[in-house]
Protein backbone atom coordinates (compact mmCIF):
# COMPACT_ATOMS: atom_id res chain seq x y z
CA UNK A 1 0.00 0.00 0.00
CA UNK A 2 1.38 3.37 -0.85
CA UNK A 3 1.82 5.93 1.90
CA UNK A 4 -0.08 9.16 1.84
CA UNK A 5 2.43 11.83 1.15
CA UNK A 6 0.21 14.75 0.37
CA UNK A 7 -2.39 14.56 3.13
CA UNK A 8 -1.62 18.03 4.43
CA UNK A 9 -2.27 19.50 1.00
CA UNK A 10 -5.94 18.74 1.41
CA UNK A 11 -6.31 21.90 3.49
CA UNK A 12 -5.02 25.39 2.84
CA UNK A 13 -4.51 28.45 4.94
CA UNK A 14 -4.80 31.62 2.92
CA UNK A 15 -4.01 35.21 3.78
CA UNK A 16 -6.00 37.35 1.45
CA UNK A 17 -7.89 40.54 1.04
CA UNK A 18 -11.44 40.26 2.45
CA UNK A 19 -12.76 41.43 -0.92
CA UNK A 20 -11.37 38.26 -2.50
CA UNK A 21 -13.25 35.89 -0.17
CA UNK A 22 -16.91 34.98 -0.47
CA UNK A 23 -18.28 32.85 2.35
CA UNK A 24 -20.11 29.84 1.02
CA UNK A 25 -20.86 28.25 4.39
CA UNK A 26 -20.51 29.05 8.05
CA UNK A 27 -18.12 27.14 10.30
CA UNK A 28 -19.46 23.65 10.87
CA UNK A 29 -19.16 21.53 14.00
CA UNK A 30 -15.77 20.28 12.77
CA UNK A 31 -14.39 23.83 12.71
CA UNK A 32 -14.15 24.54 8.99
CA UNK A 33 -16.16 26.23 6.29
CA UNK A 34 -16.05 26.48 2.51
CA UNK A 35 -15.07 29.81 1.03
CA UNK A 36 -14.77 30.96 -2.55
CA UNK A 37 -11.45 32.66 -3.19
CA UNK A 38 -12.19 34.88 -6.17
CA UNK A 39 -8.77 36.30 -6.90
CA UNK A 40 -7.49 32.87 -7.99
CA UNK A 41 -9.87 32.46 -10.90
CA UNK A 42 -11.72 35.67 -11.69
CA UNK A 43 -14.35 33.83 -13.73
CA UNK A 44 -15.61 31.23 -11.29
CA UNK A 45 -13.63 31.49 -8.07
CA UNK A 46 -12.07 28.50 -6.38
CA UNK A 47 -13.67 26.80 -3.41
CA UNK A 48 -11.29 26.02 -0.58
CA UNK A 49 -11.78 25.26 3.07
CA UNK A 50 -10.90 27.57 5.91
CA UNK A 51 -10.39 26.42 9.48
CA UNK A 52 -11.39 28.59 12.39
CA UNK A 53 -8.20 27.69 14.30
CA UNK A 54 -5.12 25.49 14.19
CA UNK A 55 -6.65 22.95 16.56
CA UNK A 56 -9.57 22.35 14.17
CA UNK A 57 -7.09 21.91 11.31
CA UNK A 58 -4.96 19.41 13.25
CA UNK A 59 -8.05 17.50 14.40
CA UNK A 60 -9.28 17.22 10.82
CA UNK A 61 -5.88 16.04 9.55
CA UNK A 62 -5.72 13.45 12.33
CA UNK A 63 -9.26 12.27 11.57
CA UNK A 64 -8.52 11.97 7.85
CA UNK A 65 -5.31 10.05 8.57
CA UNK A 66 -7.31 7.70 10.78
CA UNK A 67 -10.01 7.30 8.11
CA UNK A 68 -7.38 6.40 5.50
CA UNK A 69 -5.70 3.91 7.85
CA UNK A 70 -9.06 2.28 8.68
CA UNK A 71 -9.97 2.09 4.98
CA UNK A 72 -6.67 0.38 4.21
CA UNK A 73 -6.87 -1.88 7.28
CA UNK A 74 -10.33 -3.07 6.21
CA UNK A 75 -9.04 -3.93 2.75
CA UNK A 76 -6.06 -5.81 4.18
CA UNK A 77 -8.28 -7.61 6.69
CA UNK A 78 -10.32 -8.94 3.78
CA UNK A 79 -7.46 -9.75 1.40
CA UNK A 80 -4.43 -9.91 3.71
CA UNK A 81 -4.09 -13.65 3.19
CA UNK A 82 -2.84 -12.97 -0.35
CA UNK A 83 0.86 -12.61 -1.14
CA UNK A 84 2.11 -9.20 -2.30
CA UNK A 85 1.66 -9.88 -6.01
CA UNK A 86 -1.84 -11.28 -5.56
CA UNK A 87 -2.76 -8.38 -3.27
CA UNK A 88 -1.59 -5.88 -5.90
CA UNK A 89 -3.59 -7.77 -8.53
CA UNK A 90 -6.68 -7.65 -6.29
CA UNK A 91 -6.24 -3.89 -5.83
CA UNK A 92 -6.17 -3.48 -9.61
CA UNK A 93 -9.09 -5.84 -10.15
CA UNK A 94 -11.24 -3.94 -7.66
CA UNK A 95 -9.84 -0.54 -8.64
CA UNK A 96 -9.03 -0.03 -4.97
CA UNK A 97 -8.34 3.61 -4.14
CA UNK A 98 -6.34 3.86 -0.95
CA UNK A 99 -7.09 7.60 -0.79
CA UNK A 100 -10.86 7.22 -1.13
CA UNK A 101 -11.59 8.77 2.29
CA UNK A 102 -9.75 11.90 1.14
CA UNK A 103 -11.58 12.19 -2.17
CA UNK A 104 -14.87 11.52 -0.36
CA UNK A 105 -14.08 14.37 2.03
CA UNK A 106 -13.28 16.71 -0.87
CA UNK A 107 -16.45 15.75 -2.75
CA UNK A 108 -18.71 15.96 0.30
CA UNK A 109 -17.38 19.43 1.10
CA UNK A 110 -17.16 20.55 -2.53
CA UNK A 111 -13.71 22.11 -2.53
CA UNK A 112 -10.47 21.96 -4.51
CA UNK A 113 -7.42 20.26 -2.99
CA UNK A 114 -3.81 20.29 -4.05
CA UNK A 115 -3.84 16.51 -3.56
CA UNK A 116 -6.47 16.18 -6.26
CA UNK A 117 -4.68 18.66 -8.53
CA UNK A 118 -1.51 16.60 -8.23
CA UNK A 119 -3.41 13.35 -8.93
CA UNK A 120 -4.87 14.81 -12.13
CA UNK A 121 -1.47 16.11 -13.27
CA UNK A 122 0.18 12.76 -12.50
CA UNK A 123 -2.39 10.86 -14.58
CA UNK A 124 -1.92 13.24 -17.51
CA UNK A 125 1.83 12.73 -17.28
CA UNK A 126 1.57 8.93 -17.04
CA UNK A 127 -0.66 8.80 -20.14
CA UNK A 128 2.10 10.22 -22.35
CA UNK A 129 4.07 7.91 -24.64
CA UNK A 130 7.31 9.48 -23.48
CA UNK A 131 7.62 10.29 -19.79
CA UNK A 132 9.76 13.41 -19.70
CA UNK A 133 11.13 14.03 -16.25
CA UNK A 134 10.67 17.76 -16.76
CA UNK A 135 6.89 17.18 -16.95
CA UNK A 136 6.73 14.94 -13.89
CA UNK A 137 4.37 16.57 -11.37
CA UNK A 138 6.73 15.48 -8.59
CA UNK A 139 9.11 18.09 -10.00
CA UNK A 140 6.51 20.84 -9.91
CA UNK A 141 5.55 23.07 -7.08
CA UNK A 142 1.78 23.36 -6.89
CA UNK A 143 0.37 26.50 -5.43
CA UNK A 144 -3.07 27.86 -4.77
CA UNK A 145 -2.63 30.15 -7.77
CA UNK A 146 -2.38 27.17 -10.14
CA UNK A 147 -5.73 25.69 -9.16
Amino acid sequence: MKKIVLIASIALFVSCNNNDVENVDSFNSLGFKTVKYNSINKNTGTKIIEFNNMESYENMINQLNEDVENWDDNFVATYGHLDDDALNDKEEELNFDDEKPLSDFENENNFISLRNKYFIEENIWLNNEELKDSNNPMNKEFTLLQM
